[in-house]
C-alpha cells in the first residue's frame, strides 16, 4: 500500500489548514489520484488492523439496498451508528442509490451487470450516489436529517465508473469528493476493491485495476496531535494478501453468462437478491474467507470526526 503512505506523506508536505463541518479542523489537499493493481493482489492496509469483516460487511449492506444500521450490525460492523437516527436509519443514500430502494426508481447495480454482459465497450457503466434533492441540510446534525427524508451525510464515495479492456479485465474508478485518508479512506479502497471482485465473479471477467480520484483529499488535526498519523507512517507493513472469490456466486455467474440482451434487468436483480438481500451473512463468510494471507500490525485507535 505505499500508494496509499505516499498519499499521507502528500497531505504532510503539501497539505493547506482548512476548516470542516465536523468543527475538527484539517489538514488538506485537492486532487489526487492513486492506482492499485487488482491482478496479484488485494489492496487492505497492513500497517494497522483493520475488521476485514465490517469492511465487507458494509459492502454487503450497500448492495442489499438497506440503510437501516441494525442491518449493518447483524453483518458484525457499527461503522454507521455514529451517523443513524433513533429508528436506525441513514437516510436515502448508498444502498438505496444503489439497489433503487425508495425514493429512487433504478437498480444502478443490476444495471451495471446488465451493461457489463451485454456492451461492454460502454462508457456509461456507473454507479452515481449524488442526489442534490436527497442531500442532508446545511447546519443540520447528521442523525436529524433522516426523519426529513434527507441523507445522514453527503455521500463521500459518489461515483465511480467501470472500464474492460482488450483482455477481458475489469477496472474501476472511484472518485471521493472527501476523504478522511487516515481513518476511512483504507475502508473505501478495500470496499471498492470486493466490488470489482463480485462483479468479476458474477460476469466472468478478471480484476484489473482499481483507480482512486480524491477532490479534498485530508487528514484531521486531531489525528496529527494525538499521534495516529505519525504512528501509521512508521508502522511496519507486510505483504498484500491476495482474493479468491471466482466460486462464491457461481450459480449467479451460470445464469448470467446465459442472458442475452433480451434479458431484463430485473433478472439482475434477482440474482443480487439472492445473495445480498435472502443471504447476507452466507455471502459476508464467503467475502471475508476469500481473503487469504491478510497480516497486518496491531491496530492504531482514531477518533472518528461526526
Amino acid at each position: 500500500m505505499k500508494q496509499y503512505l505516499d498519499s499521507l506523506r502528500h497531505i504532510v508536505r503539501t497539505g493547506h489548514l482548512k476548516g470542516d463541518r465536523t468543527g475538527t479542523g484539517t489538514k488538506s489537499v485537492f486532487g489526487y489520484q492513486e492506482r492499485y493493481d487488482l491482478k496479484e493482489s488485494f489492496p487492505i492496509i497492513t500497517h494497522r488492523k483493520v475488521s476485514v469483516r465490517s469492511i465487507f460487511g458494509e459492502l454487503v449492506w450497500f448492495l442489499s439496498g438497506s440503510t437501516n444500521i441494525e442491518d449493518l450490525k447483524n453483518l458484525g460492523s457499527t461503522v454507521w451508528d455514529e451517523w443513524a437516527d433513533r429508528t436506525g436509519s441513514i437516510g436515502p443514500m448508498y444502498g438505496s442509490t444503489w439497489r433503487g430502494k425508495a425514493p429512487y426508481k433504478i437498480d444502478q447495480i443490476a444495471e451495471v451487470l446488465k451493461l457489463l454482459n451485454d456492451d461492454p465497450n460502454s462508457r456509461r457503466i456507473i454507479i452515481d450516489s449524488w442526489y442534490p434533492e436527497q442531500l442532508p441540510l446545511a447546519k443540520t446534525k447528521p442523525s436529524d436529517n433522516p426523519p426529513l427524508g434527507r441523507m445522514a451525510l453527503a455521500p463521500c464515495h459518489m461515483m465511480c465508473q467501470f472500464y474492460v479492456d482488450e483482455n477481458a479485465m475489469l477496472s474501476c474508478q472511484l472518485y471521493l469528493r472527501s476523504s478522511d485518508t487516515l481513518l476511512g479512506k483504507p475502508y473505501n479502497i478495500a470496499c471498492y476493491a470486493a466490488l470489482v471482485h463480485i462483479l468479476c465473479a458474477l460476469t466472468g471477467y478478471r480484476p484489473g485495476e482499481l483507480v482512486v480520484t480524491t477532490g479534498d483529499m485530508h487528514i484531521y488535526n486531531n489525528h496529527i496531535v494525538d499521534g495516529a498519523l505519525t504512528k501509521i507512517l512508521a508502522a511496519e507493513t507486510f505483504d498484500l494478501p491476495t482474493m479468491d472469490i471466482t466460486d462464491a456466486f457461481e450459480e449467479g455467474a451460470i445464469v448470467i453468462d446465459k442472458l442475452d440482451s433480451d434479458a431484463d434487468v430485473s433478472v439482475y436483480s434477482d440474482i443480487l437478491n439472492k445473495y445480498f438481500v435472502e443471504n447476507p451473512k452466507d455471502t459476508l463468510d464467503k467475502l471475508v474467507n476469500g481473503l487469504s494471507k491478510y497480516q497486518s500490525g496491531p491496530a492504531i485507535k482514531m477518533k472518528v470526526s461526526v
